[in-house]
């Protein structure tokens, strides 16, 4: 061979080795972390009644589906190795949990109501399995997910700073239509101002994990990123996720100073860490003592209500609370049943709230208490357990790892468990599809950390048919997101159609969102209550009586679905059924402005002008609007003339 050939060949050898091949597990990698970092939360479907809530859960379960089939089926070389963190005994705490779900679900008031936490918590599950598996197959991997987590987080600061830019600074008042904070216009893609905050929180950790790893300008703009994002936070204002970043800060700051030679910290920087936390928990003590702000949503005035059980902020959800653990009283064992809260807890604030609007939570926004009363006891005790598995397998870390990356890493990844158990405390962060993908990637950061510390022969690799069970099951939640998001684009039609009063449509498009898998809206009110209301609005009662009493028959307490009913009962003058339906919803609303005013129109058209003046005086004088205010003036004068008189006057013709 010619030394021209020789030198040839001699080049290609170097340039193939200093230019590894991209094996199909990094393929893989980017594509699933991909998916979940930079997809999913900005994946949409503008026409649902909530745009990220079922249409993430088929999205996130058709890759899934995908992906569990190819493991399982196709065995790529690089799972045999990385099948072994499947013996982890938190996924056995994982599995354990979702058949609690299944044998809650079976004695359930209502057994459908429970697909979306089943499937949810399905994905969950799955997307931890996958995760620690490609975690551990790439030792590297916590270099490469903060990249992926800045990308995402430039993208959400730039949605959110448009719509800030847009729906506050320029805007003149403060309030919405709905009445809310003007702040609260500003949701990222995440159908909620809180949900948004939450999301940017769940970055931080890998934000700052890229700030003590990267070099040079990445470092810079993981600092500037960071800071945003804090900035951001400080700005939407959400309590809880204030709590959890003081969280994540303690949870690090403590650890570090406690253990900072094993992690490489100086003890210059040991002492201005413990300096901050000091300052920081002092300056929290000072704000506290400070006079109580005028301005309950200024920052001092968030800050100050976080504990205040008396602030309108927290009021009506301490109320919630009580009725939730009367709820657990009742249910201790198993729950009401996945999905069933909302429809159990409406006999449980008999009495607690005056209008309709201020009963429909549909969740008691806290998540320890609802996965106590919807699972038992024993849903409980696992659903805790597995956020105490994840600070063990942290600490094991921080105890047996010589290596300073991996335990800064395992801090800041505990110190995000803490925070989102924060917020668990004052919000619903299980239910939302973006923020348990966070938390899978989290909870499989600690795990793919805990299995590189420990003794690698007692983790025997898994054969890849254990994810095969996980196919159909996965594909089966992707079609039932799909007929969720059908239903919620019909019913967002079925609304429209009623705002511009056309009836038939209106009755069209609610007939079309009856789903066998899903009976409630978001609104926890079913379809039935649509065509209902669309009968009723063409006068076709007697269709409507039929239509409104199946939709009682799925959720007899549904106090929109109770006054629905009586004003069809008046309609049809049939005047004592109605006075009936009237008092059993008062009995839960004592004060909601509709059911008092259609009981004054009940007794009104059975010349009882009497008592229908009492019920309408019962109205507050805010919110009776110009049209009651003139009944209740014509009522008085009925009333006073009959007084006068010693006559009744006959009742009026209803048509």
């Amino acid at each position: 061979m010619s030394q021209a050939r020789i030198k040839k060949q001699e080049s290609k050898d170097v340039k193939t080795e200093s230019t590894p091949k991209v094996s199909n597990s990094d393929t893989l990698f980017y594509l699933v972390l991909g998916f979940i970092i930079l997809f999913i939360p900005v994946f949409h479907v503008r026409t649902a009644l909530d745009i990220t809530l079922f249409p993430r859960l088929t999205a996130v379960c058709t890759m899934l589906t995908i992906v569990t089939a190819y493991l399982a089926l196709k065995k790529p070389g690089w799972m045999k190795q990385a099948s072994s963190v499947l013996r982890n005994p938190v996924f056995l705490i994982l599995i354990l949990f979702w058949f609690t779900l299944v044998i809650t679900m079976l004695f359930a008031r209502q057994p459908v109501e429970g697909f979306f936490d089943l499937f949810k918590n399905l994905l969950f599950v799955t997307a931890i399995c996958v995760v620690s598996m490609l975690f551990v197959s790439k030792p590297d991997w916590h270099v490469r997910i903060p990249w992926m987590v800045m990308i995402a987080s430039l993208i959400a600061l730039a949605i959110g700073a448009k719509q800030y830019y847009e729906k506050v600074f320029l805007t003149e008042g403060r309030y919405l239509k709905d009445g809310r904070e003007d702040i609260y216009a500003v949701e990222g893609i995440m159908s909620h101002k809180n949900e948004y905050s939450n999301a940017l929180m769940l970055m931080l950790p890998f934000l700052l994990y890229g700030i003590y790893k990267l070099k040079g300008p990445s470092r810079i703009i993981a600092s500037i990123l960071t800071a945003l994002q804090i900035t951001m936070i400080i700005l939407l204002k959400t309590r809880a996720v204030w709590v959890g970043v003081v969280a994540i800060g303690l949870v690090a700051a403590i650890a570090i100073v406690l253990d900072y030679q094993k992690m490489g910290i100086s003890r210059q920087w040991r002492n201005v860490i413990g300096a901050l936390m000091v300052t920081g928990i002092a300056t929290i003590t000072v704000i506290y003592n400070l006079p109580k702000a005028t301005d309950d949503f200024s920052v001092v005035g968030r800050i100050q209500s976080i504990t205040d059980t008396q602030s309108w902020h927290n009021i009506n959800r301490i109320k919630i609370w009580g009725a939730t653990v009367e709820m657990i009283k009742d249910h201790f064992w198993l729950g009401v049943g996945p999905g069933n809260w909302n429809m159990e807890y409406y006999t449980y604030v008999q009495g607690l709230f005056a209008g309709i609007q201020q009963t429909n939570w549909g969740r008691p926004h806290n998540d320890f208490l609802w996965v106590f009363a919807e699972k038992g006891i024993f849903g409980f005790i696992l659903f805790l357990s597995f956020f105490l598995y994840l600070f063990y397998l942290g600490i094991q870390v921080l105890r047996k790892s010589d290596d300073k990356n991996s335990r800064i890493l395992a801090v800041l990844l505990m110190g995000s468990v803490a925070s989102y158990l924060c917020i668990s405390f004052f919000s619903f962060p299980i239910e939302r599809i973006n923020h348990q993908l966070y938390l899978a990637l989290i909870s499989a950061g600690l795990i793919a950390l805990h299995h590189s510390v420990t003794d690698r022969q007692s983790w025997r690799s898994l054969s890849s048919f254990v994810l095969l069970p996980l196919v159909p099951l996965l594909g089966f939640g992707a079609y039932y997101g799909t007929r969720a998001v059908e239903m919620e684009q019909h019913l967002k039609a079925a609304r429209v159609a009623r705002e511009r009063k056309m009836y038939p449509v209106m009755e069209l498009e609610a007939k079309q969102a009856v789903n066998p898998f899903r009976l409630l809206d978001n609104n926890s009110s079913p379809a039935e209550e649509f065509i209902a209301s669309a009968l009723y609005l063409q006068g076709k009662n007697d269709e409507a009586l039929t239509f409104i009493n199946r939709g009682l028959d799925i959720f007899p307490e549904n106090i929109v679905m109770l006054g629905r009913k009586g004003e069809i009962l008046v309609a049809l003058k049939q005047y004592k059924e109605a006075q009936t339906i009237f008092e059993k919803g008062l009995k839960l609303v004592p004060y909601s402005r509709e059911l008092l005013y259609n009981r004054g129109v009940c007794y009104y058209y059975q010349g009882m002008y009497t008592e229908a003046l009492e019920s309408m005086s019962k109205i507050k004088k805010g919110k009776r609007g110009k049209e009651i205010s003139e009944k209740i003036r014509f009522l008085k004068k009925i009333v006073a003339e009959e007084k006068r008189t010693g006559k009744k006057y006959p009742p009026p013709p209803n048509q």
